[in-house]
């Protein structure tokens, strides 16, 4: 969960970088330095949550961390699974070796050259 934001702080973070360099400013490299500093702060808060979340549960599971609600809140747990898709695809098949395949109609109507 953590590491997906940290990725998107970067990706934004290389397109200004880019978009500095290509206009000839620094504008750019300047809030990359804030998103940076933002980033990290980041980094040490959610360590100290999961930190403490660990040595309240034992786990690092986060559905374990439902617990840690406050009373008011109520849980939310998937009870259901998701069905699977029972219908196969249909995928194109070979013919036979030594056999014709059957003649598609609709190719038939079209040109085979323009």
């Amino acid at each position: 969960m953590f590491l997906s934001a940290e990725i998107m702080l970067q990706g934004i973070s290389v397109s200004l970088v880019a978009w500095s360099r290509y206009h000839g400013d620094f504008g750019g490299h300047v809030l990359v330095v804030f998103v940076l500093s933002v980033a990290a702060c980041e980094a040490a808060i959610a360590l100290v949550f999961v930190l403490q979340a660990f040595t309240r549960t034992g786990r690092l599971d986060s559905m374990a961390w439902q617990t840690l609600r406050e009373a008011t809140i109520d849980r939310s747990i998937d009870h259901e699974v998701p069905s699977l898709d029972t219908s196969l695809p249909n995928f194109p098949r070979l013919t036979p070796a030594g056999r014709s395949p059957t003649p598609d109609e609709q190719a038939e109507t079209q040109r085979d050259h323009i």
